[in-house]
């Protein structure tokens, strides 16, 4: 629903990040420290598209956050046919029938930010390649 996927690729409902850089990148997070969760998620950054159905909608095909540039980053990354995946901060829960903002401390600090990229890092410098 970004819009920017349309242009590098034909319409489709997902775009899939490379499997071997999704788990590099999972194994150093939970290397990290932090917390994993991994399944699909809903890119829209046209926050006047959330609507109750289409979150009912996205949870019931296993989305458990709301983002805004995942889905794009995949397209561009598969059109120049190199490898991609994506840690994100979760603040926006899609577990309830409302939007809610994460509760736990520290979600968008500093400390949080540079433990995801130190781990980020290490999944690429540890990954095979494509």
């Amino acid at each position: 629903e970004e819009g920017i996927s349309f242009h590098h690729q034909p319409p489709g409902r997902y775009n899939e990040p490379s499997p071997s850089l999704t788990s590099a990148l999972a194994a150093a997070a939970r290397q990290a420290g932090a917390t994993v969760h991994e399944g699909p998620v809903w890119t829209n950054p046209a926050h006047f598209r959330l609507s109750l159905p289409r979150l009912q909608q996205f949870r019931q095909e296993g989305c458990q956050v709301l983002e805004n540039e995942v889905a794009a980053t995949f397209a561009v990354a598969h059109f120049r046919q190199v490898e991609v995946a994506a840690l994100v901060h979760v603040g926006l829960s899609l577990a309830a029938d409302k939007f809610e903002v994460s509760t736990e401390a520290d979600v968008y600090g500093l400390a949080e930010a540079e433990r995801h990229l130190d781990a980020a890092l290490a999944a690429l410098t540890h990954s095979d390649g494509p």
